[in-house]
């Protein structure tokens, strides 16, 4: 069995709004190959949504935080974020945060 390094047997995930239709026959298959991975997979229309700011709803949670660096540099995983607009929209959000703007720049100091 094959799945993401980051990703064990057992832990949950969430399958995201994309921005774009995503038909039923999609969505279904993509929670068959997570299940098959041995993942608990949750449908959570609103992840990601222009209705709800952050990961959880309204409130910027640790969801938020252990997520957005994930997503961030999803490029480096090969991952194109074109077609996914609410996701886009939620990584620049989030990074305009005071924080993490400051943790960024620290970040980018001690790579000088």
């Amino acid at each position: 069995m094959i799945t993401p390094t980051f990703l064990s047997t057992g832990n949950t995930v969430a399958l995201a709004a994309t921005g774009r239709k995503v038909s039923t026959a999609q969505m279904q298959k993509a929670m068959e190959v997570l299940s098959s991975w041995g993942l608990n997979v949750l449908q959570t229309p609103h992840l990601f949504s222009e209705a709800h700011a952050y990961l959880a709803g309204a409130e910027y949670t640790i969801a938020d935080i252990a997520t957005w660096p994930w997503v961030r540099n999803s490029h480096s995983f090969g991952f194109n974020m074109e077609n996914f607009p609410n996701v886009q929209r939620w990584v620049g959000m989030i990074a305009e945060r005071p924080a993490v703007r400051r943790g960024l720049k620290a970040l980018e100091k001690a790579a000088a």
